[in-house]
């Protein structure tokens, strides 16, 4: 009869530890689950963040040429192009790779444009913003809204 009964006791607390463990166990593995799709939601939308601050970059380059500053739009065509090399070691998505990669040959005729301070720079930019948008708008969430196509200034002079 005692070995009964503490076979008894011992079943029941088995019972009752599976019944708060299993419970907590399944919530967990949810939790981890979530965890992933809110990871892979953010990797993406920090992504598009980048994506829209080479945007931003571009079209403030091509108001910084526009106004005939070229010095400092070879200092800002530096930085926009280190970025979307960056951008391109960062990705692991061959259409977006392959798009940034396109804009990257545009960096040494890029840069001698501006180093002769031609104004014709500004047609080569302008491509580029078009490239980009064009990806931006192509690979938006629905909903999202992609950046105008004439979201920069007609060149003036």
């Amino acid at each position: 009869m005692k070995a009964f009964v503490v076979v008894l006791v011992l079943i029941l607390i088995a019972g009752a530890y599976l019944g708060g463990y299993w419970p907590e166990h399944s919530r967990l593995l949810e939790s981890q689950r979530n965890l992933q799709a809110v990871s892979a939601q953010l990797a993406e939308a920090q992504a598009r963040l980048r994506l829209f601050g080479l945007h931003h970059r571009l079209l403030h380059l091509i108001d910084t040429v526009t106004e005939k500053n070229y010095g400092e739009a070879q200092k800002l065509s530096t930085d926009f192009f280190d970025e979307v090399r960056a951008e391109i070691m960062r990705t692991d998505k061959a259409e977006l790779k392959s798009a940034l990669e396109s804009v990257l040959r545009a960096r040494d005729s890029m840069t001698a444009g501006l180093a002769k301070a031609d104004p014709g720079v500004v047609n080569v930019l302008d491509e580029l913003k078009k490239q980009i948008g064009r990806f931006l708008e192509h690979h938006s969430p629905p909903g999202a809204s992609p950046p105008a196509a004439s979201a920069a200034p007609e060149p003036t002079g």
